[in-house]
């Protein structure tokens, strides 16, 4: 099965497909483990689905997924993943405990990363639970100066005895594990967010020192929405840009980056405004520096979508992602000072 797949990505290699010999040097491919609906928690004998969704090759190459199900069984056991499915594979551990899986991402010169994703393997007849439940939206519009508030509670929860504590993780990120942001008695929580893709999780312990997770954890969507109008004379104008990756694979939730800038140029054309968008390390992402000089109202767009290979490596680079800059930019010193109206969107799930 390895040597046919191994042969299929051979052959779109000779075809010109899969890696463009543009004289640069070869990146190594980007490596992200999860399960399907990002569960933790599973009973024994479940047929668990491992997904590579979200690792991706910065040249644009053909990737193989090779998993070795148990890391700490010291087993070098590697299973291929479906390479046409975002390396999809599935695995059942007939035993309680904690689990590993490591995924192994490879393109076709042979460069390689790898990532884990840990399972909890539990018996659910337990009477230990714990339950996340949400009567608000879980998909919501962030204006600056107007944060999105959302109850949660855990009253659905079950133990034996008492439950004596409730700790709340309001931004989970698996790779890192559960990290307490709030702990108490109480088994409601509220909290306030701002733009980015939120993982929620619950962690109960009872009267007889048990503990338990949630393993359906809530997940928010919350789209970042800003609209400036402003006067500029000749100069440059920054506005802040969040663009966020609150522990999730970017690419499964960060669709879409969408600037517009509109202005009147004037008779003669005095105002002539460009754009230009940074993301946290100072890199230039993208930029317009169009003008129509055949009307007096302008209008520059800018546009990044996950989807588009050429705009993709800004979405889930590590240490890309965080508060990025557009700048508007007046090229002439003289002339009339225009006002300009700027819409910023950064979007993580369509309504």
């Amino acid at each position: 099965m390895r040597h046919f797949a191994l042969l299929i990505g051979l052959l779109l290699l000779a075809s010109g497909c899969l890696h463009p010999d543009d004289g640069e040097a070869n990146q190594t491919p980007k490596a992200k483990a999860d399960t399907e609906g990002g569960g933790r928690t599973f009973a024994p004998d479940a047929e668990i689905w491992f997904t590579g969704a979200g690792s991706r090759d910065p040249d644009g190459a053909y990737l193989e997924y090779f998993w070795d199900f148990d890391r700490n069984d010291q087993h070098d056991e590697m299973i291929i993943g479906d390479v046409n499915n975002n390396g999809r594979a599935s695995h059942a551990y007939p035993d309680e405990g904690g689990y590993t899986a490591t995924l192994t991402v490879r393109d076709v010169d042979g460069a390689e990363d790898t990532a884990t994703v840990t399972v909890t393997i539990k018996d659910e007849s337990t009477s230990l639970r714990a339950i996340i439940t949400t009567n608000d939206e879980n998909e919501a519009t962030y204006r600056p100066g107007q944060p999105v508030e959302v109850d949660f509670s855990a009253a659905d929860s079950t133990a034996e005895g008492s439950i004596t504590k409730y700790e709340w993780d309001f931004s989970y990120d698996s790779s890192v594990g559960f990290a307490a942001d709030e702990e108490g008695d109480s088994d409601k929580a509220t909290r306030e967010f701002e733009s980015g893709v939120f993982v929620i999780a619950l962690r109960i312990t009872d009267s007889l020192g048990e503990t338990d997770e949630a393993n359906e954890p809530v997940r928010l969507y919350i789209n970042y929405n800003n609209t400036d109008t402003r006067v500029i004379g000749s100069g440059t104008h920054e506005h802040d840009l969040p663009v966020n990756d609150l522990g999730l694979y970017a690419g499964g939730n960060l669709r879409y980056i969408q600037l517009r800038l509109e202005y009147d140029a004037g008779g003669s054309h005095g105002a002539d405004l460009d754009l230009y968008l940074y993301n946290l390390t100072g890199e230039e992402v993208a930029r317009n520096e169009t003008h129509d000089t055949s009307q007096a109202e302008q209008v520059n767009t800018i546009l990044l979508e996950y989807h588009n290979s050429t705009h993709n490596q800004w979405f889930d680079e590590e240490g890309e992602l965080g508060d990025w800059t557009v700048e508007v930019v007046h090229q002439r010193s003289w002339g009339a000072d225009p006002e300009y109206t700027l819409w910023m969107d950064v979007i993580y799930w369509e309504a």
